[in-house]
């Protein structure tokens, strides 16, 4: 009887310890005793799970595109000061180069990682992700089912008290807020 014994003690030795290697261990030997860990068999969890994503993916095929809105800073401005242009070469006064405006615009619309490439620019700052909006999201909704909110234009009330506020942020950056009271700059 004792010897019975050892002999079981021997063959399941994994089962009061963490088996390192499975397939070897006797309380992990079969399929069914390794489905037994949950609820579900991992077959029935993969048909679920795939039950869910479909559910989660057709949700947000059907939500209603919003479309993003425009301020028509674009047209109104031909030289183009109202728009996003880091990274473009620019003249002294500020205004982008319009053939290398025209250029990158081109690109966004092809989507071809080739012609990011051939995008002129100004200086040694590159674009950062330009291609971000090409990449699909695995959870949650769609990069264009998302909007933001309207910019404002480049003539509006809400632009020029921004680009006062940048300009004082950019005088005051090196007086310690200790001095405001008493610096030439703040008082």
């Amino acid at each position: 009887m004792e010897e019975k014994q050892d002999k079981k003690k021997a063959t399941n030795e994994c089962e009061d310890k963490v088996c390192i290697n499975k397939s070897v261990c006797p309380k992990y030997n079969t399929k069914t005793e390794q489905s037994e860990i949950g609820p579900l068999t991992p077959e029935q969890r993969r048909i679920e799970a795939y039950e869910k994503r479909t559910e989660s993916a057709l949700f947000q095929k059907n939500l209603i595109l919003q479309g993003q809105r425009c301020n028509n800073d674009e047209i109104l401005y031909a030289n183009k000061i109202g728009n996003y242009t880091k990274a473009l070469p620019h003249n002294l006064l500020g205004e982008v180069n319009l053939e290398a405006y025209n250029i990158w615009i081109r690109t966004l619309t092809t989507a071809n990682p080739e012609k990011f490439e051939l995008i002129p620019l100004g200086g040694s700052r590159k674009f950062v992700n330009p291609q971000a909006s090409y990449a699909y999201e695995m959870v949650g909704p769609d990069s264009n089912h998302l909007t933001i909110a309207l910019a404002p234009s480049f003539s509006s009330a809400i632009e020029a008290s921004e680009m006062a506020e940048d300009f004082w942020m950019a005088l005051i950056r090196d007086v310690p807020f200790v001095q405001y009271d008493t610096n030439p700059i703040t008082k």
